[in-house]
């Protein structure tokens, strides 16, 4: 399970889901994983009007194929004052 993460950065919830999405890359990266083998996520933002800006990103990081679960909710406030939070699970290899 990969918890929680955010990244506040310039460009809004777009750039903040690809910013998370990157971290979690490099997380699956260093645990022998890759986001094939991502089986759920939960997104949150703090504004649902970001939803489709959100849902983009995720193009960039799933095919059709190993596109996984996912809960996407509004929040009323993110740590650091961000936009979006993702949370992921993934399964690592051998474990």
């Amino acid at each position: 399970m990969i918890s929680g993460k955010t990244d506040v950065v310039p460009g809004g919830a777009r750039a903040e889901a690809k910013q998370a999405m990157t971290n979690i890359g490099e997380i699956l990266t260093y645990a022998s994983s890759s986001f094939k083998h991502v089986i759920n996520r939960n997104i949150m933002v703090t504004n649902m009007n970001d939803f489709q800006d959100v849902n983009e990103t995720f193009k960039n990081f799933f095919t059709a194929d190993t596109y996984p679960a996912r809960s996407f909710f509004q929040v009323v406030k993110l740590p650091k004052n961000a936009l979006v939070m993702i949370d992921a699970v993934a399964v690592v290899a051998g474990q």
